[in-house]
């Protein structure tokens, strides 16, 4: 059986806001359009409802791909460490 090429796990929080808890596409099958045809039905879904949509990242090789979809950087945390930036 083929492994999955992509994932997403998306939680409607008691706040009222969507957060995009993890979206993943294997190497092989990215810059093909995978990870887009996941994000748009989650944010389609936040369009009609009216709620905003939330997530995090730990590479910043991922935001121009958010951005893309319309996220902005609204903070840049350093984690403890030498962790990454979060």
């Amino acid at each position: 059986m083929e492994k999955s090429r992509t994932w997403r796990t998306v939680v409607f929080s008691d706040l009222g806001i969507l957060i995009l808890l993890a979206l993943g596409t294997l190497p092989q099958y990215q810059r093909q359009g995978n990870g887009s045809a996941l994000m748009q039905p989650v944010l389609s879904r936040c369009d009609a409802f009216s709620l905003p949509a939330h997530l995090e990242t730990i590479f910043a090789s991922n935001v121009r791909f958010y951005e893309h979809h319309g996220f902005q950087v609204r903070q840049i945390i350093q984690l403890p460490h030498s962790g990454p930036k979060a």
